[in-house]
């Protein structure tokens, strides 16, 4: 889902995420294989609907998804 508002596009990026439980510094590289890792949309429960368990887990989480930037942002200002 994108708009346009004035000169600023918004666009949704709550799909296509992948997750993992654990601590992992290392998925900060573009390379790190997360193949094995959930398929996930955002909002986001490590209880729901794949991991639903008789314990609620407490840890970590690492969340990735890869973003592209277009050629048309390059010099401008992009918040997520």
């Amino acid at each position: 889902m994108s708009g346009r508002t004035g000169n600023r596009i918004q666009r949704l990026e709550n799909n296509d995420w992948k997750f993992m439980h654990g601590d992992f510094p290392e998925a900060e590289t573009p390379d790190f294989d997360d193949s094995q890792w959930y398929d996930i949309g955002l909002p986001h429960s490590s209880g729901i609907p794949h991991f639903m368990t008789n314990e609620f887990y407490v840890g970590y989480g690492c969340y990735r998804k890869k973003l592209y930037v277009e050629k048309e942002w390059l010099g401008k200002r992009i918040s997520l």
